[in-house]
């Protein structure tokens, strides 16, 4: 009986170790994923439970803070949910078809959107302080990016073990 058992334990335990790397290869999770222009990745940020972030800047022509907030929906792709900044003009939107527009304290809040993006690119700009922020932490784009650098946001499924690789070998930024 005590050979049957010992005989057993390797069979299981490389089966084990089987089923462990195909959920490490296999199963492709969400990642929200900051790139250069040549789509070559430099911070992931793991997709697990909001599904949300906030892309900050400074307005080019009003001067004023602006965020606009994100959301990821089931197809991967990135909605523009609202917007937050502290004052009208060029490049700002306010017109009543394009969400609900409340002005709180001097702040305006534009929210009701629905704007579906497969990706946002954005030049880093140390002007315009572009920032993500995601589970309230705020990553300045610059601090990884050349000052006018094309950045690109987007969302990819990729395995655990593709995340490790970009980790271990390329010393890319993983966010969970």
């Amino acid at each position: 009986m005590r050979n049957i058992v010992l005989q057993r334990s390797p069979a299981k335990a490389l089966g084990l170790l089987f089923l462990i790397l195909a959920l490490l290869f296999l199963v492709k999770l969400p990642f929200l994923v900051v790139a250069d222009r040549d789509s070559y990745p430099v911070l992931f940020f793991a997709l697990t439970g909001k599904k949300e972030f906030s892309l900050y800047y400074t307005h080019s022509v009003q001067k004023t803070p602006v965020q606009e907030n994100f959301f990821v929906d089931q197809e991967d792709r990135l909605l523009l949910t609202s917007t937050e900044y502290e004052s009208l003009g060029v490049g700002t939107p306010f017109l009543p078809d394009e969400g609900k527009l409340v002005n709180q304290q001097g702040k305006y809040f534009l929210s009701g959107l629905s704007r579906h993006f497969e990706e946002v690119d954005l030049g880093a700009s140390p002007i315009a302080g572009h920032a993500l922020i995601i589970k309230n932490k705020k990553y300045i784009v610059n601090d990884y990016f050349a000052p006018n650098e094309l950045v690109r946001i987007r969302v990819i499924r990729c395995s655990t073990a593709f995340i490790l690789w970009q980790k271990i070998v390329h010393r890319r930024e993983t966010v969970d």
